[in-house]
């Protein structure tokens, strides 16, 4: 068993000082266990409470870019086939693009 002392962390939303020490974090348990023949099933892992809260920290940004590039995708398609003229498509894109990028906005002020 090992113990790591940690300083306490002002807030849980991690997304600067938290991630980065998680994974660094797990990184030394995972060289640790490798280097003492436990990895596989056998390998430790790093818990603590905090590390609820930064995974999804870590994961969030990179699955919302994902949705919003699918939803800008599928409203395209979407407006191909209803939309007669190409350029109404353009103008509609336009508008989707705004939107998702105000969500964007409204998410970088949240975080």
């Amino acid at each position: 068993r090992m113990r790591v002392r940690m300083e306490p962390m002002s807030t849980t939303s991690g997304d600067k000082e938290g991630v980065p020490c998680m994974q660094d974090s797990r990184k030394v348990v995972e060289a640790w266990a490798e280097a003492n023949g436990k990895a596989g099933d056998a390998a430790p892992f790093l818990s603590l409470f905090s590390f609820r809260f930064w995974d999804s920290s870590a994961v969030i940004v990179e699955q919302t870019a994902l949705n919003m590039l699918y939803a800008a995708v599928c409203c395209f398609v979407v407006t191909l086939v209803i939309l007669p003229h190409p350029v109404l498509c353009f103008l509609a894109m336009l508008v989707v693009a705004s939107i998702l990028a105000g969500v964007v906005a409204a998410m970088a002020l949240i975080l």
